[in-house]
């Protein structure tokens, strides 16, 4: 998988977010925790597939964000605020690489 694909993929992936916190908080079984620890895992694995990704502070920034939200209750409103910060992270380290 190249960085454009992987980074492509992970925009859906982070977006994803938002429609499950939402289900969740509505009281819909839609497994929200295990989508966000399994993303995670994803996330950091990447670092290892893409070996630039380890030096960017950006990515480190999406890493943490995703822990965070694996490790604390977040409220629906900080959950999209913080979604569309991450994509815009992701757009910024396309640019930053050259990717599309």
């Amino acid at each position: 998988m190249s960085l454009t694909l992987f980074l492509n993929s992970l925009t859906g992936k982070i977006f994803k977010i938002l429609p499950l916190k939402e289900k969740s908080d509505d009281g819909i079984a839609v497994h929200f925790e295990e989508y966000v620890e399994s993303l995670l895992i994803e996330i950091i694995g990447a670092c290892e597939t893409f070996q630039v990704l380890n030096n960017s502070p950006d990515f480190l920034t999406i890493i943490n964000t995703v822990q965070y939200f694996s490790q604390n209750e977040i409220s629906g409103l900080v959950c999209k605020r913080e979604v569309f910060k991450m994509i815009g992270l992701i757009e910024k380290i396309k640019k930053q690489e050259g990717v599309s």
